[in-house]
């Protein structure tokens, strides 16, 4: 038996070779081996489920190769008895963004708390975007007020996702209270001074009780905790301690006017934790008794 390897290239294209296995067989081997059976044609065909990305150093890969026997035409699609082999080569989202698209708004999320955190803890904000959020507070505002802000920034599906044709997506956490809407708002800040206006903003129409926004019952941030004694007051204006209870919000959302990410790292923690719970739970990668053990 005769063995060869025939590629399909260019020379054969611009030759106008006929890509039919008899016409390579009669070009490669004598006419003897071919009646006499002793050569038989294989193809071997691989398919880029997932390009590498040349402008990353790792980026994350999939191909499949099928290889089988008795075909005709070399462009013809693989056969039911086909040998089939997956190669995955997977780099986590950290390392290889651009190919995990599902997860990419909790990743930016994630890059965000951790520097406010470091803002908090004394380094320099650095401007990275011309958005002025401070100018669309008003907005958000009357939003919360109708309960008719219900985008998230995890509402976004890539294009990229809807050329996948991917019959389940991760859907985004649909429970989100006020403290969740918030963050998703303010991390859109573009300077320290655009984020305290529109923090700002938002403290005073707390304090005034202006606006009484829902929170989740099991949210124990300190941004909820003030909300609710918010609301208390509002419903309990016989209250003897009133004006105390008045006093010590006061006090509160001063000291978050002069240092806001102290409030809103601890608003972040609370969002993210739920968001990557969700994202683990539905989809199956761990179990409510192994994720709270």
């Amino acid at each position: 038996m005769n063995n060869g390897t025939f590629q399909y290239n260019k020379d054969i294209k611009e030759n106008k070779f006929e890509l039919q296995i008899s016409n390579i067989l009669n070009n490669t081997y004598s006419q003897d081996d071919i009646i006499n059976n002793k050569v038989k044609g294989y193809i071997t065909s691989t398919y880029d489920i997932l390009n590498y990305n040349d402008n990353v150093s790792n980026s994350s890969t999939i191909k499949l190769k099928a290889t089988w026997e008795n075909i005709q035409n070399l462009l013809s699609k693989p056969s039911s008895s086909a040998d089939i082999s997956l190669f995955i080569n997977c780099y986590n989202g950290e390392i290889d963004q651009k190919n995990h698209i599902l997860t990419q708004n909790l990743l930016r999320e994630l890059h965000k708390l951790e520097e406010w955190n470091r803002i908090r803890k004394g380094e320099k904000w650095i401007t990275t975007q011309p958005l002025n959020i401070s100018h669309k507070v008003d907005s958000f505002l009357n939003s919360i007020k109708d309960e008719s802000y219900t985008k998230s920034s995890t509402d976004k599906i890539d294009e990229k996702l809807q050329n996948l044709n991917i019959s389940s997506i991760l859907v985004p956490r649909k429970n989100l209270d006020f403290t969740d809407k918030l963050w998703t708002f303010l991390i859109n800040s573009s300077s320290s001074k655009d984020l305290n206006d529109a923090f700002t903003v938002i403290l005073e129409e707390l304090e005034t009780f202006r606006l009484q926004p829902m929170v989740n019952k099991s949210n124990t941030s300190k941004f909820a905790n003030v909300i609710r004694s918010c609301i208390k007051i509002v419903h309990t204006q016989t209250s003897s301690d009133i004006e105390e209870q008045k006093e010590a919000i006061l006090e509160t959302f001063n000291l978050w006017q002069k240092q806001p990410m102290d409030c809103l790292v601890d608003i972040g923690i609370w969002k993210l934790k739920r968001d990557y719970c969700h994202y683990l739970i539905e989809n199956e990668l761990i179990s409510l008794t192994e994720l709270y053990t």
